[in-house]
């Protein structure tokens, strides 16, 4: 715990796990979720504001859509490869992050090279939030880029 970091007085990093680019954006019908995600977005940057004196850096990830058995199928659509086919032809990126795309920013926000981030809401989504995901076009319509 944060206390427990202070009272050792040795600093160091707390990650918290936004679960979700909803942190970011806003989903129809999705009060609740987006208010949880958002919560945690607040709460990292208040705690990491409260824990600098320490050397206690707080920062968070915010994940888009990531490759697992729990997230990618919720559109509900057929099988899980055509799910995945679904999300990464709306990302601007064309591609579903993968966990270790989560680990590798979970461990630079922990590491010492990170030393001078603090209060960060890191999104980790191939850019979706860059755009509406709704209106998000499907990957022939992007312009090709030459």
């Amino acid at each position: 715990s944060l206390q427990a970091m202070i009272k050792a007085g040795t600093g160091g990093s707390i990650v918290n796990m936004g679960s979700s680019m909803a942190g970011w954006d806003v989903l129809s019908g999705g009060a609740g979720y987006v208010a949880s995600k958002h919560g945690v977005v607040g709460l990292t940057r208040v705690a990491a504001l409260d824990a600098a004196p320490y050397g206690i850096r707080v920062n968070a990830i915010c994940p888009g859509v990531i490759e697992t058995t729990l997230g990618v199928p919720a559109s509900g659509e057929g099988d899980f490869k055509s799910s995945v086919q679904h999300f990464a032809d709306r990302i601007p990126l064309r591609r579903i992050g993968q966990p270790d795309d989560v680990a590798a920013a979970v461990a630079f926000l922990a590491s010492d090279e990170a030393r001078h981030v603090t209060g960060v809401d890191w999104l980790i989504d191939g850019g979706q939030t860059l755009q509406s995901w709704a209106n998000a076009p499907a990957r022939d319509t992007f312009p090709k880029v030459r």
